[in-house]
């Protein structure tokens, strides 16, 4: 406001270093030591802007390089997400993810006054303890989100303690700038590389078929774009077709939560369903942007992209396999 002082907060640059193994994706942590903030708790690489003189994208190269010892092109320097940070202290910041995947020389300790010790984990099984603010990012990264809000209350501990406070809230991206895609039976199959291109070619559906046990097609079993209302069919039938393990009730009503949510307007999935002549989905194929749902092993992050689940058909009846 006019003739007070702007609010004014500092900016956090962290080091986002990732590899891929045959495990999964792996990130680069250091374990801070001695006379420091949040000594003995794990953290990313990290610092702050030494000035004006400094932008985001020189601030985390020069970080790596101090604490780490591995040389970046400022080319392979990408913004990841944003967290808005407050600690149980009240101070308040912003933190700038950058990830990084490809450098020069080999990670070490560099600074071992306040860093005794340095490693790759998964991002499915990051170690503890875990500074909170550093664990509240990697969830927000491992989700795809591009931003999060990390607002600690007074007493809250500074490292993440698993089953403890959440204040962690993901922030979604903008929308796509274009109309929803559309449902299979709408697609022209005379497009190029599509079904029917020549005048005397046979034409052939490009939906799934749906065969009665009497061997006539189900008019009804047009594949449809799903609703929020689909949510719960959508988690019950993959639980049951698809995870080795069924989910229980709890987890079954957190993925259907969440699911719902995504697939509201604006959201990040899409789910294409057939509904079922006796009730509920016959099958649904269903895509992620940003591909993670909940389940027992990975609480905030169980992937499953693209995958289709599709009840097995009554016993006589004749189901075709579909275009292939």
């Amino acid at each position: 406001m006019s003739g007070q002082q702007r609010h004014r907060e500092p900016i956090d640059v962290h080091l986002v270093l990732r590899r891929d193994s045959s495990a999964g994706p792996e990130v680069l942590l250091s374990r801070r030591a001695g006379d420091v903030y949040a000594a003995g708790l794990w953290h990313l690489p990290s610092g702050h802007l030494d000035g004006p003189h400094e932008d985001m994208a020189d601030g985390v190269i020069r970080e790596a390089l101090e604490e780490t010892g591995v040389v970046i092109d400022r080319d392979d320097v990408s913004i990841a997400l944003t967290v808005h940070h407050r600690s149980p202290h009240g101070g308040a910041r912003i933190g700038v993810f950058f990830e990084v995947r490809e450098w020069s020389g080999r990670p070490r300790v560099m600074e071992p006054a306040v860093c005794d010790a340095m490693d790759w984990y998964a991002l499915d099984a990051l170690p503890e303890p875990m500074v909170a603010y550093c664990r509240a990012g990697l969830d927000a990264y491992r989700c795809g989100h591009p931003g999060a809000v990390h607002f600690q209350h007074p007493g809250d501990p500074i490292r993440y303690v698993a089953g403890g406070p959440d204040r962690t809230r993901f922030l979604p991206g903008p929308s796509p700038a274009q109309d929803p895609p559309k449902a299979p039976s709408e697609f022209d199959e005379r497009s190029p590389g599509g079904i029917g291109d020549a005048e005397d070619a046979p034409r052939r559906s490009s939906r799934p078929s749906h065969l009665s046990p009497q061997g006539e097609e189900d008019a009804a079993a047009t594949p449809r774009l799903a609703t929020p209302a689909d949510a719960a069919e959508i988690a019950r039938l993959r639980s049951e077709l698809i995870l080795s393990t069924p989910l229980d009730a709890t987890w079954l009503a957190t993925c259907t939560d969440q699911l719902a949510a995504r697939l509201a307007r604006g959201g990040d999935a899409r789910a294409y369903v057939v509904d079922a002549p006796t009730g509920g989905l016959a099958t649904c194929a269903l895509g992620l942007i940003h591909a993670v749902l909940p389940a027992p092993r990975y609480p905030r992050a169980w992937r499953c992209v693209s995958t289709p689940s599709r009840r097995p058909p009554p016993t006589g009846a004749a189901v075709s396999p579909g275009p292939r």
